[in-house]
């Protein structure tokens, strides 16, 4: 068979897929289409001539102008000259199944009048500017937070980043998990070894986004919208705050887990010697959430920011960014899928301090804590070139201790000196939100001196066992 090394007849009767389409007729719009939709994806078939059901039924046509009108076609495709072979298997006299086989191109994406496609299951979708955009730099073996930043209309340089904010990753990273020991001579080498440098002077978009003195001047969508509403429903009449995060990279991670975990019902429970922290939500799966947000989001895309939705009940991320070309759901959730990267850039620069685990691993890690904590899995989706993770929490509900509530347990015995321990001892005999005084505290622990009394107290606050306030000149330590 010379069917171009498939026997047409394996063609007929299947369901249309990513790679196979069928056409009952000839438009000219709707076959060039698909041809620029298989060139972008990974190839396929087309079978004019054939129902959608996959029953051939032939297409009376001229074999000689068919051809030349596929190539002319094929010749004009936006992008570049389509690769295509052209077959004929005969139905019925002067009736033809017309096999055109799509070449993947190397030269994506392709597009007609104007618009470009890629082929999405059975259909031709057409691919938004960002989509574009992150397809010729693939093709060219780029990504967007690898190009020249620009800052009001010109290339940004080094005067445009904040020295200190430099110096401080250096000094996370070195003295972080990863251990980088990233030497520190002046500015514009560490920017080299960092490869965030273009030539002598110009910065990567990456390098703005993390020390830029005013990373949304170039990027003014690289900011989070962060809502809290009243109830479990989006109602601008229960909108209880909202604020926009702005800043580098790395104020985008930790300020909004601090609002998370500070609007979110939290307690600390004592058991004997036990410190019991327990949140409605797992807080390594929200900060794990939050950096795959900042490091997957698509910063190209800039007329939508990072979405954070708090509710009483659940928790959205919503950022802008779909899932990579060749990455799925389920391999997400299974973890280990291949690591395609939309920022490599950032993604290092984040695995320097540790932020960032082995590649792929983000959502599982993520479903794992969720599961520790006796909750259901979040609820992942990825549409219209956004991706959104949902959490449902826990109910913290009552004074008591509920055994079904789930938090982490540190044992105080090897951090507490055995005068601290009497003093943890007498503050589990009180009663919730009773206050006490330093100078009640050293009577009842037989104290010498207020400094050691008031220091027992406040490692008590850091523990989160107790709070501080001010009443005139004198401090008021409150059971929490």
């Amino acid at each position: 068979m010379n069917y171009m090394e498939l026997d047409v007849n394996e063609l007929f009767y299947r369901i249309e897929d990513k790679n196979l389409e069928y056409k009952e007729g000839f438009d000219n719009d709707d076959v060039t289409q698909t041809i620029a939709s298989f060139s972008t994806s990974e190839g396929g078939y087309i079978l004019i001539g054939v129902k959608n059901d996959g029953t051939p039924i032939g297409y009376r046509c001229s074999k000689e102008k068919v051809k030349a009108k596929l190539n002319n076609l094929a010749k004009d495709l936006n992008g570049g000259k389509g690769n295509i072979q052209i077959d004929f298997k005969e139905h019925a006299p002067e009736k033809y199944i017309v096999i055109v086989k799509v070449y993947e191109g190397d030269r994506k994406p392709y597009g007609w009048k104007g618009a470009y496609y890629k082929r999405v299951d059975s259909r031709d979708e057409k691919l938004s500017p960002e989509e574009i955009m992150e397809i010729k730099l693939k093709s060219k073996n780029l990504t967007f937070d690898s190009l020249i930043n620009n800052i009001h209309n010109r290339k940004s340089n080094i005067s445009d980043l904040d020295n200190s904010k430099i110096l401080n990753y250096i000094q996370l990273a070195n003295s972080g998990k990863r251990n980088r020991q990233i030497k520190f001579d002046n500015i514009k080498n560490v920017l080299k070894n960092l490869d965030l440098l273009i030539g002598d002077c110009y910065i990567k978009n990456t390098a703005m986004l993390f020390f830029g003195k005013k990373p949304q001047d170039s990027f003014q969508n690289a900011k989070i919208n962060f809502l809290i509403y009243i109830g479990d429903s989006i109602d601008s009449s229960k909108l209880k705050y909202r604020k926009h995060i702005e800043g580098d990279l790395i104020n985008q991670i930790q300020e909004p887990f601090n609002f998370i975990k500070s609007n979110t019902e939290n307690k600390v429970i004592m058991d004997g010697l036990r410190r019991i922290e327990i949140n409605q939500y797992p807080m390594e799966a929200i900060r794990e959430a939050l950096i795959n947000a900042v490091a997957h989001r698509d910063y190209s895309v800039f007329n939508s920011d990072i979405v954070i939705r708090l509710f009483s009940n659940r928790l959205e991320i919503i950022n802008p960014g779909g899932l990579m070309e060749g990455v799925t759901l389920q391999e997400l959730k299974k973890g280990g899928h291949p690591s395609v990267r939309r920022n490599p850039k950032i993604c290092y620069l984040l695995d320097n301090l540790g932020l960032m685990e082995q590649a792929g691993q983000g959502i599982k890690n993520i479903i794992g804590a969720m599961k520790r904590f006796g909750l259901e899995e979040p609820k992942i989706e990825s549409d219209n070139g956004f991706f959104k993770i949902e959490f449902k929490g826990q109910k913290l509900e009552g004074n008591d201790f509920s055994k079904h509530l789930i938090g982490s347990s540190m044992d105080l015995e090897p951090v507490l000196t055995d005068l601290e321990r009497r003093g943890l001892k007498y503050i589990n005999s009180l009663d919730k939100f009773q206050s006490i005084r330093i100078n009640e505290y050293m009577k009842r622990i037989k104290s010498k001196t207020r400094i050691t009394a008031k220091r027992h107290l406040d490692k008590f606050v850091e523990l989160g066992i107790l709070e501080v306030s001010k009443l005139g000149k004198s401090l008021i330590y409150k059971k929490v």
